[in-house]
């Protein structure tokens, strides 16, 4: 009987000793889910930082090699005579955000939201998606500007030790206000993120 007490007990160790093991692993990995998550939205504090202070240069680091801008189906009426693929490569959204920071007056970008989301188009599962919603107001030279809202997609996936955007999805849908340094002057429709960019083209 106490050979069959210590079997029970080395055997209950065992399980025991597998079980805290296991809980390790666990939370091992949530913690690596979470840096990942983090530097997810490093990049993306990043970008509104560098449109704020207007310095492309600092934007040209948050971008992958292999960087991608979808332009709204929306604004093809604009956009498709100079892209009529609907997409920037990176040199192109640098381009055209280098132009933009040099002569827009001023510039407010914020980006809201914190959701980090499996991405399906990478099947290796390293690549995230992050749905944000943005207010993004840009004066222009003569003073007048355009103050924007909607949604937008950023895939990021990891490039040289860190994660970069690969892809940034313009899904604005809201109407774009047109206004004055002294207040709201008009209002227009389907003009997003991307036709703000087409104007520095």
């Amino acid at each position: 009987m106490p050979r069959n007490w210590l079997l029970l007990f080395l055997l209950c160790l065992m399980v025991l000793i597998a079980c805290d093991f296991c809980w390790i692993q666990d939370c091992s990995d949530a913690e690596e889910e979470e840096y990942a998550c983090s530097e997810c939205n490093f990049q993306l504090t990043a970008l509104t930082q560098a449109y704020n202070q207007k310095e492309w240069r600092d934007l040209s680091c948050c971008l992958s090699d292999q960087f991608t801008f979808y332009f709204n189906p929306a604004d093809s009426i604009y956009v498709s005579f100079t892209f009529p693929d609907l997409q920037l490569d990176r040199d192109q959204e640098l381009d055209i955000l280098k132009n933009m920071f040099e002569n827009a007056p001023s510039i407010s970008l914020t980006l809201s939201g914190d959701r980090v989301m499996s991405y399906s188009g990478d099947p290796t599962g390293e690549s995230k998606l992050l749905p944000r919603s943005y207010d993004l107001t840009v004066f222009l030279a003569d003073g007048v500007g355009y103050r924007i809202g909607g949604e937008c997609h950023f895939v990021v996936a990891p490039e040289d030790g860190t994660y970069k955007i690969v892809q940034w999805q313009d899904l604005s849908s809201s109407s774009a206000s047109i206004i004055k340094e002294d207040g709201i002057r008009d209002v227009e429709n389907d003009k997003s993120w991307g036709y703000v960019k087409w104007i520095f083209r």
